[in-house]
């Protein structure tokens, strides 16, 4: 094109804001920017003169930039349609498209570059990842460009331009391309308006429009003329495709809707969780107030019971002892069973308080150093008349005098009453030989924990029923006759007082071979404040 068209190029290509255009030397520092540029870059105009990019792009990415200018300054070959991005802002991305352009002396040397940059919004971003938001129509791809007359005619006319429009350079040269004729009839009245505005100034801001191109179809584009140096009948006019644009105009629409739509369905789904966690709290309150009702009656209750029980109890023994007369060896024989059926349901009624107690979180905690070793010999003296009347055998592996926990003395007495009392019970002869009960004491994983073991050779617990076991009033033999009587508390309460002391009760067990109660209580350290136990939760196994 002629050295007039391209003075008058970058001066119509600086005053649009539709892009940003600079020019740079062969030293890579600005000659000059126009304010879209300058507004991309977050810097004044007439700041970018004289500068190097490198003191003026975002980093990073600011070298793969560089690299490109250099290479276009070496080989002279334009690069078009580049896409990178400004990443500084991590939260807020920017995404550009630019064309770069060799600037040449009459000799043909290479003296600078011309930079054509475009901003593109998220979405014309995110369109563009799935197909090519320009199409690559020419050499200089992005920007077509012509040369008019007032009357209508286009007599010089970029590539870019030409394919845009459908037309080769051959129909250029035979006349069939007329920017007037091109223009639908509803713009005619925005031509004119323009035309008056390039009279008045010299040039025209944007304008969008559309042309018909070739077989009549319609190309949506904006276009920004001026007239040529010292023409007031000749101009140029540079023409951005906008079918792009629009089909990302359309994409965010589309996503706009989209979003709005997900935004109403996550607030559906939130209004229905609402509804769902209060129906829940509704329930859960419901349970909770028939659980305390439920443990204000067995507590009342237990009591209630106690009373009289107390009273068999005495009464019985009054008489046993002769206080009301003569007793024969028939009515001892009868009194004696009295009195062991009335001890056997005195000690259900006080395993239903104690676990009622425990449920309404009304039992307190003494916490103090307990040596390990002497817990298990005083528990050892309590079931030794209950051994003795089964026959069973006892074990009670030599415990390290120095393993100390931090517990209330008299719950964990109680916890290894039940644990041994529930060993026995359910250990007898197998194959002709007493079982065992045995009682063993450590530390797990970490020295933090000590454990207390009671094991048996009994018949085992199932894998199903091993966390049923410590579900109150449930027992394993569960039939209308079982051969174990209780209340099967003795384990709920056992595991409740365990964690309330800040440790945990487990259970492992193999049918057919035994099972093996596990009491994990921290170590005492001394020197260590005794504080409150936790709250009751279980612990994980890694930290045993």
């Amino acid at each position: 094109m002629s050295q007039a068209f391209e003075s008058t190029l970058v001066e119509i290509l600086s005053r649009t804001s539709a892009a940003g255009v600079a020019l740079v030397d062969r030293e890579l520092r600005y000659v000059t920017v126009n304010a879209a540029l300058a507004a991309m870059n977050g810097l004044p105009a007439d700041e970018h003169v004289g500068r190097h990019v490198r003191d003026v792009l975002w980093e990073p990415g600011i070298e793969s930039i560089v690299g490109v200018l250099e290479h276009i300054l070496s080989s002279g070959v334009p690069v078009v349609d580049a896409s990178f991005s400004d990443n500084s802002n991590p939260q807020k991305p920017r995404h550009f498209l630019a064309n770069y352009f060799p600037v040449r002396e009459p000799d043909g040397s290479v003296s600078g570059l011309a930079a054509v940059v475009f901003e593109q919004t998220p979405a014309e971003q995110a369109l563009r990842a799935s197909e090519s938001r320009l199409r690559r129509v020419s050499e200089s791809g992005i920007v077509g460009m012509f040369l008019w007359t007032l009357d209508g005619g286009i007599y010089e006319a970029n590539d870019a331009f030409l394919t845009m429009m459908g037309y080769t350079q051959a129909d250029l040269a035979n006349g069939l391309l007329n920017w007037r004729r091109m223009t639908p009839p509803e713009y005619a009245a925005l031509d004119d308006r323009a035309v008056e505005e390039l009279l008045t100034n010299g040039f025209h801001e944007q304008l969008v429009k559309e042309y018909i191109g070739e077989g009549g179809r319609r190309v949506p584009v904006t276009v920004t003329s001026a007239f040529l140096d010292g023409s007031r009948e000749h101009g140029v006019c540079v023409c951005l495709d906008d079918r792009a644009r629009r089909r990302a105009e359309s994409e965010e629409t589309r996503l706009l809707v989209a979003e709005r739509e997900r935004n109403q369905e996550r607030e559906r789904t939130l209004a229905a969780e609402r509804a769902a966690r209060a129906e829940a709290e509704a329930a859960r309150a419901d349970a909770e107030a028939a659980n305390r009702a439920k443990s204000e009656f067995l507590a009342v209750m237990s009591h209630e019971l106690r009373t009289p029980l107390n009273a068999i109890g005495g009464y019985a023994e009054l008489i046993e002892q002769g206080i009301r007369g003569p007793v024969t060896a028939q009515q001892r024989e009868d009194l004696q069973r009295i009195q062991k059926s009335q001890r056997h349901l005195l000690s259900l009624i006080n395993e239903v308080l104690n676990y009622t107690r425990l449920e309404s979180g009304a039992v307190s905690y003494d916490l103090a150093p307990v040596r390990v070793a002497d817990a298990l010999r005083a528990a050892e003296m309590l079931i030794t008349p209950q051994l003795r009347a089964k026959g069973l055998r006892f074990s009670r592996v030599q415990c390290d005098g120095s393993l100390v926990v931090l517990a209330d003395p008299e719950k964990l007495q109680q916890i290894l009453l039940n644990l041994l009392s529930n060993a026995i019970k359910f250990t007898g002869v197998r194959d002709g030989w007493p079982g065992l009960v045995e009682v063993r004491c450590g530390t797990g994983h970490t020295e933090r924990w000590v454990h207390l073991e009671v094991a048996d050779t009994g018949r085992g617990i199932p894998p199903d029923k091993i966390d049923a076991v410590f579900e109150p009033f449930v027992q394993v033999d569960s039939g209308l006759v079982r051969p174990h009587g209780g209340t099967g508390l003795g384990l709920a309460i056992s595991r409740d007082l365990a964690r309330g002391m800040g440790g945990d009760l487990k259970l492992a067990s193999v049918v057919g071979t035994g099972s093996v109660f596990t009491i994990a209580l921290p170590r005492y350290v001394r020197g260590a404040s005794a504080l409150s136990p936790a709250a009751p939760r279980p612990i994980a196994e890694q930290e045993l």
